[in-house]
């Protein structure tokens, strides 16, 4: 108990002694000498973020545009976008390979036994401060 408080009383006395950045050199000049910005009544800003509210006609609008983008995914995805021959081979190939990508472990043998080992070694330690 007295080393942690010692430790913690250690570190706050350290703080102290740091070096505070100059904040006056990282505001540019022109911005210094800029006027203050006017005031401005926030009723009408509020008035004006009320009418940009999401309506039934938004939700209509943001629905036709996703069924677009839907449409538009399934015509690049059965290649009627002009990819061609080659081009849906190479789609093919990156979708096969994307798939074994998923299916390999993050870890060989070796990284995961070395990882294991590591962290047998730090369980058995004791706690620090013990």
């Amino acid at each position: 108990m007295k080393f942690s408080l010692i430790v913690l009383l250690s570190g706050l006395s350290l703080a102290g002694c740091a070096d505070y950045p100059n904040l006056q050199s990282a505001v540019s000049r022109q911005a210094r000498n800029a006027p203050y910005p006017s005031l401005v009544p926030v009723d009408p800003l509020l008035d004006a973020a009320a009418q940009r509210r999401i309506t039934p006609a938004t939700g209509a609008g943001l629905q036709a545009r996703a069924d677009r983008l839907a449409r538009r995914a399934r015509r690049i995805d059965h290649g009627a976008d002009g990819l061609g021959a080659a081009g849906q081979a190479r789609a093919e190939a990156l979708r096969r390979r994307a798939a074994a990508l998923r299916d390999m472990p993050v870890l060989d043998k070796a990284e995961r036994d070395r990882l294991s080992a590591a962290a047998k070694t730090a369980e058995a330690r004791p706690p620090a401060g013990s």
